[in-house]
């Protein structure tokens, strides 16, 4: 695998992240929810994010109001998800929600 392999598109950059998660030391698991803001350089049907290891339990957009829900599937070998939408994103400000767990 390239080192391009592991490059995200430029297409979709963070501007914000709020993160909060809850940890669970008994069974060493968390569980998270994350709003991302971003600036869409041109219209995108998917956004790809660095994700090792993460059972994403739910993921969507709100792009002006309107909330669209993502199908997710996974690269296990550029170690991305690949959030995929029922319509392109508009150029402009969005928020990615994202819930998900994983393993400590």
């Amino acid at each position: 695998m390239s080192d391009r392999d592991f490059r995200l598109s430029k297409d979709v950059m963070p501007v914000r992240y709020g993160l909060r998660i809850e940890v669970d030391l008994d069974d060493w698991r968390f569980s998270a929810a994350e709003q991302i803001d971003v600036r869409v350089q041109r219209a995108v049907a998917t956004v790809a994010l660095h994700a090792i290891d993460l059972e994403i339990r739910s993921a969507a957009a709100v792009v002006a109001g309107k909330t669209l829900a993502a199908t997710v599937t996974f690269n296990t070998e550029a170690e991305t998800a690949i959030l995929q939408f029922p319509e392109p994103l508009p150029a402009g400000n969005a928020r990615l929600d994202i819930q998900f767990n994983g393993t400590i």
